[in-house]
């Protein structure tokens, strides 16, 4: 069912309480709302996507929008963020919206293709970074979850994988899509396969694992899943491209996402006292 201009209300006006008031869903037992926080978020991921940065217009909302600030939007994802389900359900949600919208890119094939490929790449990079920065917060900071619980909930985790995908296509289609294993040319597992890649890090002692190379590592999995989205999302379109000029495309593509990527941890780390 699409959303209803009430329902987009009411998630922006989640957003604007909890993201005004962190504290309002953080500290035993009120942390226990982020994980129903998460997939309200991830429901509304387009509209999430849209308040960092949509240009051109690609990125559209599935039913009424939701008119998102970021001014509260960045806290409520740093917030919700460091809950592992939560944090699944909102990056699955991300990389599968980013891939449906490359793939409209591909499909129109603008003059100005390598920018309009950026301008969705980037949003999902500064969510990606955020969510980066809000899991660290988790592990070391707040000591409420562990990376062997946010790598549990990565691989017991895909339902958004398939939910984003129906939604960022009809969107896209203004039809409401179904959920089934494959949506315009795209199984849920792919998306799954480049959420895995993009997130699971290995569990390891704190001292062994600086912060530089915990970042490093988020950036790299942000560049690699963001270029393999653009080379599925060109090969479902199916737009006739040299390889070389898909790697051009891809390496642009993995630019604008760490960029977005280094704005997004930034962006929580400063804003949370880190």
């Amino acid at each position: 069912m699409k959303h209803t201009p009430e329902r987009a209300a009411l998630m922006k006006e989640v957003v604007d309480t909890i993201g005004g008031d962190p504290g309002l869903a953080s500290d035993s037992p009120r942390d226990a709302l982020r994980d129903s926080l998460g997939n309200m978020t991830a429901e509304y991921m387009a509209d999430v996507q849209a308040a960092m940065g949509n240009e051109q217009g690609t990125i559209k909302s599935f039913g009424a929008e939701a008119g998102l600030d970021t001014s509260t939007l960045q806290p409520f994802l740093g917030t919700v963020g460091r809950d592992p389900d939560a944090y699944v359900a909102i990056t699955e949600a991300s990389q599968a919206n980013t891939a449906i919208w490359m793939q409209q890119v591909a499909e129109s094939n603008p003059s100005d293709f390598a920018t309009a490929m950026e301008n969705v790449a980037h949003p999902g990079g500064v969510v990606a970074g955020i969510l980066s920065d809000a899991r660290d917060q988790a592990i070391f900071d707040e000591h409420s979850a562990s990376d062997k619980d946010f790598n549990d909930a990565v691989a017991l985790g895909d339902k958004w994988a398939g939910r984003g995908l129906g939604m960022a296509v009809g969107a896209a289609t203004s039809t409401a899509a179904p959920i089934v294993g494959t949506i315009a040319g795209w199984a849920v597992e792919d998306i799954q396969a480049l959420v895995v890649d993009q997130v699971q890090q290995d569990t390891v002692d704190e001292a062994q694992h600086e912060a530089r190379e915990r970042y490093a590592e988020g950036r790299e999995g942000v560049r690699s899943s963001s270029a393999e989205s653009l080379r599925q999302a060109i090969a479902h379109s199916g737009l006739q491209m040299s390889e070389g000029d898909i790697n051009v495309y891809a390496e642009s593509v993995a630019r604008a996402s760490e960029d977005g990527y280094a704005a997004g941890t930034t962006w929580n780390s400063s804003t949370s006292g880190r």
